[in-house]
Parts: structure tokens; sequence; C-alpha cells
């Protein structure tokens, strides 16, 4: 079994169909052998596309016969130089996976995966793809604060549990590998807010976080302009200071460094530095 699944899981092969197909799932649910092989296939039906990009497709599908819904990320093949790299680490789908199951190891929370499905040839993966469930009653940091849903004091109380949320993260030595806001969903009860990581492939965690990994998702969070405030920039980073455990005297050099970059990327990409 690779590294990092759990133990309770199972791996099947297919070859039927002309494809070359590893299918992982829990043991307990077998019937996900061949409702991974149907989603590799396109024969689910009551799949709708939800969002695409260069290098995936995510779409959503709901089981009729259970009412559950699901979400699909078929990480697309993007070259001789994807199909060189899985054969020195694991799929896309495979990290994803493994640094999910990371990040709810160390305390965060991930969507919760319940099948993956990699695709063979010439003797490494070609593409993968990652079924998840479906959280319910969650929102998008960016949507939240970029649609302005909430009133005064939501923000406020947001920007403090997503701050700390993201130092909490760093404390652990955890980069993730795109933390655009939009990759950060979160549920609020009576007991607090609860954020779930989205596309965590990219994740890795280190004994302690580099200054340019720290700067880097910190660039990320910090890019959009439109419906953000000086004051929600600084409510955010006094939050995160906090949780990361920055000393005073290392925090205007780390300001400094995140202010320069997003500069930077603001003159590179002027989309993103228009003010709401």
């Amino acid at each position: 079994m690779k590294a990092g699944i759990p133990v309770d899981w199972a791996v099947s092969r297919d070859g039927s169909g002309g494809d070359r197909l590893r299918v992982y799932h829990a043991s307990s649910d077998v019937e996900w052998k061949a409702r991974g092989i149907a989603c590799w296939r396109g024969e689910l039906e009551d799949v709708s596309e939800f969002r695409t990009s260069r290098a995936a497709v995510v779409s959503c599908w709901r089981d009729s016969s259970g009412g559950a819904a699901y979400f699909i990320k078929r990480l697309t093949s993007r070259g001789s130089l994807d199909w060189a790299k899985h054969l020195f680490r694991g799929s896309r789908g495979m990290r994803a996976l493994v640094e999910g199951l990371r990040l709810e190891s160390c305390g965060f929370r991930a969507p919760r995966a319940v099948c993956l499905v990699e695709h063979q040839g010439l003797g490494s993966v070609t593409e993968s793809l990652l079924i998840t469930e479906e959280i319910e009653n969650v929102f998008s940091v960016y949507d939240w604060f970029h649609e302005s849903m909430g009133n005064i004091k939501e923000r406020r109380h947001l920007l403090a549990a997503y701050g700390t949320e993201v130092g909490r993260m760093h404390a652990r030595g955890i980069f993730h590998g795109d933390m655009r806001k939009s990759n950060t969903l979160f549920n609020v009860s009576p007991e607090g807010y609860t954020f779930f990581w989205l596309d965590n492939e990219r994740n890795h965690q280190y004994s302690e976080i580099p200054q340019g990994k720290r700067v880097k998702n910190l660039n990320q969070v910090n890019m959009e302009r439109a419906g953000v405030t000086l004051t929600d920039r600084m409510r955010f980073w006094k939050a995160y200071a906090t949780a990361a455990g920055i000393a005073k005297p290392d925090q205007k050099r780390i300001q400094r460094a995140v202010v320069k970059k997003t500069q930077k990327r603001w003159k590179q990409n002027p989309s993103h530095a228009r003010s709401g």
C-alpha cells in the first residue's frame, strides 16, 4: 500500500475498456470501486461541472440513491513533465489525499476523501481523480469578503479566526500550496468558526516553515484588494502573528516582505489591484 494511504483502505486494479486503472477506497466501502471506475469513464448520472482550470476539472455528483453529494476533481495531464514526475512521487490526486490526511492529523480539516482513481500509461500515472464528500453549510472566505456577505461585527470575528487558523498552520510548519481565500471554506456555530482547506496537493510540512514559504502564503491571502480594507488586513495580521508565535522584532520584517511581494504581483496582475 502506498505510504500515507490509511491502513483500512484497499487498492484494486481494472484493465477493462482499454484503461489501466488503480482504484483506492476504504475497505468497508466496496461500492466505491465500481463508482470510481464509472466516474472515470463519465458513466455516472447527475454530474454537473462546477469549476474548470488549466490543470483540473471539478464536478459535483449527487447520489440519487442516498442523496449525498460528492465533488470529483479530475487532475488532467499537463504533458510529459507530469508523467516524469509521477515516476518518482505520487500523482497529484494521491498527494491531495495524503496531504489532506496530514492536515487532519495535525488538527486541521479537509474534505473527506472517499475514492482515488489513477490512470497508468508507460509505467507512470498519466492522470488522477479524487472524490471527496460535500461539506454542507459552508462559505468560501473569498466570497464572504469580496461579495460583502457579512456585517462589520461578523467580518471582524471571521478575520480574527481566519488569521488564527493560518497562524496555527504555520506554527505547525505547514505550507499550503495555494492559500488563496477561495481555497478556504468555513462554517460558524455557537462554538466558533471551523475551516476546511481545499487543493492540498502541493502542501508540505517542515520542522519550521521557511521564511519564503511563509511570505508566499501570506501574499496569496493578501492578493485581492476589492472588499478588503487596510484595517481588515491589520486585524488578520495581529491574529496571525499571535497564533504563529512571531516575535515582535520579526513582525515588521515579515510584513515588509509580504507588502513588497504583494505590490510586485499587483503590478504583474493589475486586475488584482482594483480597489472595491
